[in-house]
């Protein structure tokens, strides 16, 4: 699952249907705005069902020659703790959390690129800030782990 989600455009493709859940072949390859022909999304789509990261859909009422699919869960969650040693578990988190920096920043600039177009309540709710969290390892986790359970 790591090699797949480590390359750049499977993890943006996995974002995509994550955001905007379920798509079809075009319309991941617009929104990533990658060129045509969509034979990298369509490489990919064929390898992420296999680590139970995305699905094919088969709605009825759409065109049947569309292919849709859906991102498999809401979030993608890496368990370390089933490493065999701490060097695995240390290759393994570092991998995801690496592949999923870059597509994260990306987005983050391409919003900020596009703030004016943004309505003028959702900008003035967000938050800009240079904290530093100091916390223990213990406070690292239940932070952690309280911001999970707000999400789900």
């Amino acid at each position: 699952m790591l090699k797949a989600i480590s390359n750049p455009v499977g993890m943006r493709i996995l974002g995509a249907l994550k955001v905007n859940d379920p798509q079809t072949v075009g319309s991941i390859s617009k929104q990533l705005d990658l060129p045509p022909p969509p034979g990298p999304i369509s490489y990919h789509l064929q390898q992420l069902p296999m680590m139970r990261l995305v699905e094919k859909m088969h709605p009825t009422d759409v065109d049947k020659r569309e292919s849709w699919w859906r991102a498999y869960q809401p979030a993608t969650h890496i368990d370390e703790d089933t490493s065999e040693t701490p060097e695995e578990r240390f290759d393994e988190g570092d991998l995801f959390r690496r592949s999923a920096a870059l597509p994260y920043e990306q987005a983050y600039e391409r919003y900020l690129d596009n703030m004016e177009a943004v309505a003028e309540e959702w900008v003035e709710a967000g938050t800009s800030s240079d904290h530093i969290l100091r916390l223990t390892a213990s406070q690292t986790r239940q932070t952690g782990s309280d911001i999970n359970n707000m999400i789900e």
